[in-house]
């Protein structure tokens, strides 16, 4: 199977030194070439039976090609935990997001045409007003419209490898944390976790299995499972613009300093998914209706009584 190799790079300048010391300690694994897909979690003192648990647990998961590098306790803040680091190549994306019917970029939608409402804010001059209320999206994080389709390797020249902004195998050595990838941060997520709901394990002395890392966490093989974020929430002192996801979406979406701005949705779907990108849309639309109805009914109110001294007058 053909290997996707990241295509597109953007200004390499971009690139801030503590940003990059903090993705080398916190995204990658100590080569600074694989990036962490997820992370599971455990605390030392666990008993036999749950080393059992984990040692079947992670034995399925290198068969199945997923990389795995365990971070000792004495790295850990609290020299007692362990973190073990998941990162799924190429090969093992690929060959899943085809079996999971994962759409992927085909092709860019291209359009010159300008919408209503940008007609009638330019012909009243209230662009630069309007553009106040919303997210400053600079270059690196704008999301492009493509035409997608399910992944199919037989189809690999098709799909577009450079589509998606998040961090890639080889970013950090090549110096820029803006290298492109066939799969977004969230599909990346996605896959993992759907490796994760099938692997197997077996009960220490028994050949009976049970499946996936939800029943593992209930018997205690692990503490917590979680993927991680692409980069520091806050920007550092003098740093003017974001140089991950993370700390865009902080800025200009969940900062209270950007409580009057409207949300970035493409972003947040590009982040975190279509699902948590569907539920805040919803809650927009929910908080507008829920608005605009409570304005018109105390105006309905106002004006029945007002009409009730006119006429008791």
């Amino acid at each position: 199977m053909a290997t996707v190799q990241p295509q597109e790079t953007l200004d390499p300048e971009s690139t801030r030194p503590a940003y990059k010391q903090w993705l080398e300690r916190n995204v990658y694994f100590d080569d600074k070439i694989r990036k962490i897909d997820f992370i599971l979690v455990y605390k030392d003192g666990s008993d036999s039976d749950d080393k059992h648990l984990r040692d079947s647990f992670e034995s399925n998961l290198k068969a199945i090609g997923v990389e795995l590098e365990l971070q000792e306790k004495d790295l850990s803040p609290s020299k007692d935990t362990y973190f073990l680091k998941l990162h799924a190549s190429d090969a093992v994306l690929q060959k899943f997001a085809e079996f999971m019917a994962l759409r992927v970029p085909i092709g860019r939608q291209t359009s010159d045409s300008v919408s209503l409402s940008d007609k009638v804010f330019s012909t009243l001059r209230i662009n630069k007003l309007i553009s106040l209320f919303q997210p400053n999206v600079t270059e690196e994080f704008e999301v492009g419209d493509f035409y997608t389709s399910p992944y199919s390797s037989s189809k690999q020249d098709k799909f577009l490898s450079e589509a998606y902004l998040p961090p890639t195998e080889g970013q950090v050595q090549s110096g820029s944390p803006t290298s492109r990838s066939l799969f977004s941060d969230a599909q990346r997520s996605m896959i993992m976790y759907y490796i994760l709901s099938i692997v197997t394990f077996n009960e220490p002395g028994s050949k009976k299995s049970h499946v996936g890392l939800e029943r593992l966490l209930s018997r205690g093989g692990y503490g917590c499972a979680y993927p991680i974020h692409d980069g520091p929430a806050l920007l550092n002192k003098g740093q003017k613009q974001p140089d991950c996801y993370r700390q865009f979406l902080y800025k200009e979406w969940a900062s209270p300093f950007a409580f009057y701005k409207t949300q970035p949705l493409d972003q947040i779907r590009e982040y975190f998914g279509d699902k948590i990108a569907i539920y805040f849309a919803f809650l927009e639309i929910s908080l507008n209706k829920h608005v605009l109805y409570n304005s018109s009914t105390s105006q309905g109110k106002t004006n029945t009584s007002q009409k009730g001294e006119t006429t008791a007058s």
